[in-house]
């Protein structure tokens, strides 16, 4: 049965692997693949290789109607800006970012933006920078990562969140895929989680790895 088990699993892997590409060929882009933080010259212990998001990951938990001209959205670790690409492309986003560390990504990103056919959002970037040092902009609404980094690097990362909050008081909701560090999320006592999104698989790390939260704050 085990056997059964893992051949099933390998089975949807490689469906969705090439789901994932098609979507990528359509498009005229390429955005599928892992690339490991020491291939870029970027390993950290609190960093996390480059691995892109499924299509379709921001609509598991916002629907477009949800999003509107006057919404702001950043994507922290772009990578090779697959998930800008889909809020450029579904939603009504005002502006899109993609905040990227490693220049050589950002680089694919912008390739892939100008190649990408259907982008709606009139104004998207791609940035080079290191969040630990990047002031979160006062107009963002929504912000996605997709287990970019962990521990005391999340934890700036959650430091600057609030210190846009608290220079401009709005609504801010946070899509976060992998959620590892959710207790920090709530731990700042200013984000709810109020959606989320769990795959159907068995064992619980796989849950973990494939879940998608949104939180809301004030």
């Amino acid at each position: 049965m085990t056997g059964l088990a893992t051949a099933k699993g390998t089975w949807h892997s490689a469906r969705r692997l090439t789901e994932r590409l098609v979507i990528d060929r359509r498009l005229g882009i390429s955005t599928a693949g892992r690339i490991t933080l020491d291939r870029l010259g970027l390993l950290h212990p609190e960093r996390v290789s480059y691995e892109p998001s499924p299509w379709r990951t921001l609509r598991l938990v916002i629907d477009p109607d949800e999003v509107s001209a006057d919404d702001a959205f950043i994507d922290v670790g772009a990578g090779k800006g697959r998930v800008v690409i889909e809020a450029a492309m579904h939603y009504e986003f005002g502006r899109v970012i993609g905040l990227e560390l490693s220049p050589e990504l950002a680089e694919a990103a912008r390739a892939n933006l100008n190649a990408a056919i259907g982008i709606r959002c009139p104004d998207v970037e791609i940035i080079v920078g290191d969040v630990t040092e990047f002031s979160m902009p006062d107009d963002v609404t929504v912000v996605f990562l997709y287990n970019p980094f962990r521990g005391t690097i999340f934890q700036r990362f959650m430091v600057g969140i609030l210190a846009s909050l608290d220079r401009r008081p709005r609504v801010l909701r946070l899509v976060y895929r992998t959620p590892l560090e959710h207790d920090r999320v709530l731990s700042t006592g200013r984000f709810q989680l109020i959606r989320a999104h769990q795959p159907r698989r068995p064992l619980h790390s796989m849950r973990e790895s494939g879940a998608v939260h949104l939180y809301q704050a004030r």
